[in-house]
C-alpha cells in the first residue's frame, strides 16, 4: 500500500511541477467510438457491459451511457440493505478544494446530507493540497476505522483508492464516487459521461475554425482518470482533422493561478496563432483571461463543465464573431444526484450497476442565453448550473435500482 501511494504521489507531483511544459496526451481511441469527418460528431456505442445489465434498461437510460469510457459492471451493492441502529453516519473524503467547482460540490453535498432526514451525522475530511493523495488516502482509512455507514469520495485520481474501497466493501461500507468513475464493482460512481460532454461542442469548434489551424491543449492533472478520458475524446476528434495541428500542451491543475501562468508562459514563447483551445474542464475562464492579459485574440475555448465567466464572454462577444461550444456539469447538480443516490442506497433499493451517469446539457449558440444570467462577466467566478429540468429523472433512477419501491428514509 505504501509503495502504491508513493508512486502515485510522485507521478502527480511531477506533473504539477511541470505545469508549464509540454505533456503527452492520451493517444488511444475512446472505447465504443468510431471516427467521422473533421467537425462531425463520431458514432457512439455503449461501453463494455459483461453482465448485460445496460441491455435490459430503457432506451432513455441507455442513451446516457453512449460513448462512456469505463466498463459497466454489476454493483456489489445490488442487494445491500444497511444495518442501521438509527440515522446513518456518512463520511466525506474530498480532494483539496482548489477550484470553485470542487468547493461548491463539497459545500452543496455537505448541505444536502445535513438536511437529509435519513442522515444523522456527517464526518468530513478534505486533503491539504491538490497533490496530497497520501493524506486523502489516510483520511479515507480513518473513515473506515470509524465504521461510518457510507463514504462519499471526490478524488483527483481515483485508482489509488481501489484497495481501500475493497477494504471498505469487506467492512460492509459502500463508497459513492462523485465525478470520477472507478472501475470497481465496490464503488457506485456518480459520473459524468465525458465523451458526451465534449464530442458535440468540440466538433462545433473544429467546424467553426474551418477544420484547420493550431490547437492548444490544457490538461487538468495529467494521468488522472478524468483528464485521460477527456483527452482520449479530444484525440478522437483531432484524428479526423489532418489540417488541425497541436501547437502545444500545458497543465493547469484546475487551479486558476496555475492555469493563467501556464498559458501565459506558453504564449510568451510561441508566436504562431492559436485558433482553438481544448481543456479538460472548469478552466475556460482562466484560459480566456490569460489570452486577454497577453494581448492576444481569445480563440474558441471548449467549455467542458462550463463556467459563468467563460459563458458570459461567449455571450458578450458572439456578435463580434466569437464561436464557442460547451457542456454544463454544475456542482450543485452533482451534489444533488449524489445525495439522491445515497438516499436510495440507505433505503436498500440496490443499484444495478457501478456507474450512474448524469446528463451533460450541451451549450450552443442556439441556447446560450438560457444558461447565462444578467450581470455575468468574464470575472464572474464559479460553474454554470444545470437547469433542474435537465437532472436525471426519478423514473430514470428507478430503472437503475433493483428495488425502487422501497421507501427512501424520511420521504
Amino acid at each position: 500500500m505504501i509503495a502504491i501511494v508513493g508512486m502515485v504521489v510522485f507521478a502527480v507531483t511531477l506533473a504539477a511541477c511541470g505545469s508549464s511544459s509540454s505533456s503527452t496526451s492520451t493517444s488511444s481511441t475512446t472505447a465504443g467510438v468510431a471516427k467521422g469527418e473533421c467537425g462531425s460528431v463520431p458514432t457512439k456505442s455503449l461501453p463494455p457491459d459483461p453482465s448485460k445489465t445496460l441491455a435490459g434498461l430503457p432506451k432513455s437510460v441507455q442513451s446516457l451511457y453512449l460513448g462512456f469510457a469505463t466498463p459497466v459492471q454489476t454493483s456489489s451493492w445490488a442487494n445491500w440493505e444497511p444495518k442501521l441502529s438509527g440515522k446513518a453516519t456518512i463520511g466525506l473524503s474530498f480532494m483539496n478544494l482548489v477550484s470553485p467547482f470542487q468547493a461548491t460540490i463539497y459545500e452543496s453535498m455537505l448541505s444536502e446530507l445535513k438536511s437529509n432526514p435519513a442522515v444523522g451525522n456527517v464526518v468530513s475530511y478534505t486533503a491539504a493540497s491538490p497533490t496530497d493523495i497520501a493524506g486523502q488516502l489516510q483520511q479515507f482509512q480513518s473513515l473506515i476505522q470509524q465504521h461510518v455507514d457510507m463514504i462519499v469520495l471526490l478524488a483527483p485520481v481515483v485508482s489509488p483508492f481501489v484497495p481501500l474501497v475493497e477494504q471498505a466493501e469487506k467492512a460492509g461500507i459502500p463508497t459513492v464516487s462523485l465525478v470520477g468513475a472507478v472501475d470497481s464493482p465496490g464503488v457506485v460512481s456518480v459520473a459524468a459521461n465525458t465523451w458526451q460532454g465534449l464530442a458535440e461542442p468540440g466538433a462545433s469548434i473544429l467546424k467553426a475554425i474551418g477544420q484547420k489551424g493550431n490547437v492548444l491543449l490544457v490538461h487538468g492533472v495529467p494521468g488522472s482518470e478524468i483528464d485521460s478520458e477527456e483527452f482520449a475524446g479530444f484525440d478522437d476528434l483531432l484524428a479526423a482533422c489532418p489540417d488541425v495541428k497541436v501547437a502545444g500542451e500545458v497543465n493547469g491543475e484546475y487551479n486558476p493561478p496555475v492555469i493563467k501562468s501556464s498559458v501565459l508562459q506558453f504564449l510568451s514563447t510561441h508566436t504562431e496563432p492559436i485558433d482553438a483551445v481544448f481543456q479538460s474542464g472548469t478552466m475556460a475562464t482562466s484560459i480566456m483571461q490569460a489570452f486577454e492579459q497577453a494581448g492576444k485574440t481569445v480563440p474558441p475555448v471548449i467549455d467542458v463543465a462550463a463556467q459563468k465567466g467563460s459563458l458570459a464572454y461567449w455571450n458578450e462577444n458572439s456578435e463580434a464573431g466569437y464561436s464557442g461550444g460547451g457542456s454544463v456539469a454544475g456542482a450543485v447538480a452533482v451534489a444533488n444526484q449524489g445525495n439522491r443516490i445515497v438516499s436510495r442506497m440507505l433505503a436498500g433499493q440496490g443499484p444495478k450497476v457501478n456507474a450512474i451517469i448524469w446528463p451533460n446539457p450541451v451549450v450552443s449558440a442556439d441556447n446560450l442565453e438560457s444558461f447565462v444570467e444578467p450581470g455575468w462577466t468574464l470575472a464572474t467566478p464559479g460553474a454554470a448550473e444545470n437547469p433542474p429540468s435537465t437532472y436525471i429523472t426519478e423514473q430514470q433512477l428507478d430503472a437503475l435500482f433493483n428495488h425502487p419501491d422501497r421507501k427512501v428514509p424520511g420521504s
